[in-house]
């Protein structure tokens, strides 16, 4: 069974309890300081991820590249 074929997806949810509701601003701000983040990022976790994600769609794994910065993929171009 494939992960993406909607059968495994959970039924959605209409109304949040007092506890899921107590979890967002915890979770927005976590997220948030993800997002502001300038640290650099865990490759070794990163790629696992993204290698995690296509093997559950039964796909190879793509190449990776971790560059410097958003302006270094100048250097690159789509094929």
């Amino acid at each position: 069974m494939n992960l993406w074929d909607g059968a495994m997806w959970q039924t959605k949810i209409k109304n949040l309890t007092t506890e899921q509701k107590a979890f967002i601003r915890i979770y927005r701000e976590k997220w948030r300081k993800n997002i502001v983040s300038t640290d650099p990022i865990n490759r070794e976790r990163g790629t696992a991820a993204v290698n995690a994600v296509y093997s559950a769609q039964g796909k190879k794994k793509p190449e990776i590249l971790f560059l410097s910065s958003p302006d270094a993929i100048q250097r690159f171009s789509v094929e």
